[in-house]
């Protein structure tokens, strides 16, 4: 059946030494508008001059250019490696008068710059130098992208030209100027609106912690044999994921602290007793003692925080000599599903722009956050948790749908209930729980549905 989408036209400025990026260019963008473009009702048309440009006497070569096929693309793609090309008589190349113009008409323009190694014979060092020269412009001007090969410049603009198209859908559509972050801020998560989920997390991430939590405990006690282990877990909310991963440890002290009076309140009257203690406590905000805590244990916490960063660096200072911090966190970016979805898209990345949401991409940061930790940490060692809906029964891709993505529509919906919401907020509230409605019954209901997600976890310890 017809099918109505909007076509946006990609001018691919470049250099001659960049062929092959060209070609790649053309390949990713056609690839990508075969699998999204009926879903987001978005096309990207790549446009090169050796094939958008007819022949014309009577003015520069670069004006007809510019007429032809500059003046009518809507977004640029910038690539350079060794070259900056030839001059047009008022800009040093024609890329760069490509970019210039579009600059000025305030259009969209992604330029990559190439690392690779270039055969000596290709080099000319005035070509060279000043392409350097704009390169330290371009990234005054804004934010360039540099690229190792081929396959890391393909995947990079993938990932860019999805991110495009998922705004331009926004722009289309008036319910979805919603309230977006403007900086880092803590998430308006509330715990009690997602205790179902929280269940189905924990007992999916089980085994994968409590193998953890055994290494941490086994490093301690290899420099002290009897030593009562002293624990901290951040963010325990009711104590159920406290009390499931630590129950089962002899000589072990656990002190589980959570924001939500609430929540410490049911943790106290449930878990409670001899070796569990529960206390209201922010992390951003209370003093936690220095070389207080054996081993840390904080599980997906630090993405809902302002300065995740800081934090960690702040529960490093109270961990004693030869003690172990656990971590783990997430990242959207892992996330998998096919056959590909718009709407599913949509509500997976409105989780990380929303005003209010969390980090969804803070699972890629730990390894980093805990290499910058002073003193430097040692045998560090990452894992992960693989979902995938791969030979599940129905029950199990509920379970899977809830534990991924059922929470999504919550940070909007807090949004659009605050006194100053926007239309707009109250619009897009309504629309992404439809769509997780929707979205759980499609997971039930089709088999051959494939999602995969991975959950990384690390832990360390101190010197």
């Amino acid at each position: 059946m017809p099918r109505e989408s909007t076509i946006y036209r990609v001018l691919i400025a470049s250099p001659s030494d960049v062929f092959e990026e060209r070609e790649a260019v053309q390949n990713v963008i056609y690839n990508w508008n075969s699998s999204n473009s009926v879903d987001m009702s978005i096309m990207f048309e790549p446009v090169l001059w050796e094939t958008h440009v007819n022949p014309e006497l009577g003015d520069r070569p670069q004006s007809i250019i510019n007429r032809q096929i500059v003046n009518d693309s809507d977004i640029l793609i910038g690539i350079f490696w060794t070259r900056i090309g030839t001059s047009t008589g008022i800009y040093e190349s024609g890329t760069i008068e490509e970019i210039e113009q579009f600059m000025e008409s305030k259009k969209l323009s992604m330029v990559y710059f190439s690392k690779r190694q270039a055969p000596i014979d290709q080099i000319e060092s005035n070509q060279l130098n000043r392409l350097r020269k704009f390169q330290k412009k371009c990234e005054q001007l804004g934010v360039i992208s540099t690229y190792e090969g081929i396959s890391e410049f393909k995947m990079k603009l993938n990932q860019h030209i999805s991110k495009i198209a998922f705004n331009l859908t926004q722009k289309q559509n008036d319910d979805e100027y919603f309230s977006k972050k403007i900086e880092t801020t803590a998430s308006n998560y509330n715990y009690q609106d997602d205790k179902e989920r929280l269940r189905i997390q924990a007992d999916s991430q089980q085994e994968l912690d409590f193998k953890m939590i055994e290494k941490g405990i086994s490093h301690i006690r290899k420099f002290n044999p009897k030593k009562i282990v002293k624990v901290l877990d951040v963010g325990c909310s009711d104590g159920y994921v406290t009390y499931s991963r630590f129950s089962k440890f002899d000589d072990i002290q656990i002190v589980g602290i959570d924001i939500s009076k609430m929540a410490i309140e049911e943790a106290n009257k449930n878990y409670a007793g001899d070796k569990f203690s529960f206390r209201v406590a922010n992390i951003e905000d209370d003093n936690i003692q220095s070389d207080e805590f054996d081993l840390i244990f904080c599980s997906f916490v630090l993405h809902h925080l302002e300065k995740p960063e800081g934090i960690l660096h702040k529960l490093w200072s109270s961990l004693n000599s030869h003690g172990s911090i656990i971590m783990s966190s997430v990242d959207d970016g892992t996330i998998i599903n096919y056959p590909s979805n718009h709407d599913l898209e949509f509500l997976i990345q409105s989780t990380d722009l929303i005003k209010g949401g969390p980090d969804r991409l803070h699972g890629r940061e730990l390894y980093s956050h805990i290499m910058s930790l002073d003193p430097e940490p040692v045998n560090v060692k990452m894992d992960c948790r693989v979902s995938t809906t791969v030979n599940m029964d129905k029950k199990e891709r509920l379970n899977y749908f809830l534990d991924c993505h059922s929470f999504r529509s919550g940070y909007a919906e807090r949004l659009a209930n605050l006194p100053n919401s926007a239309p707009s907020d109250i619009k897009l509230a309504k629309k992404l729980k439809r769509i997780t409605e929707e979205q759980k019954n499609r997971f039930i209901n089709e088999k051959g549905l494939f999602a995969f997600e991975i959950i990384p976890i690390i832990i360390a310890h101190k010197p």
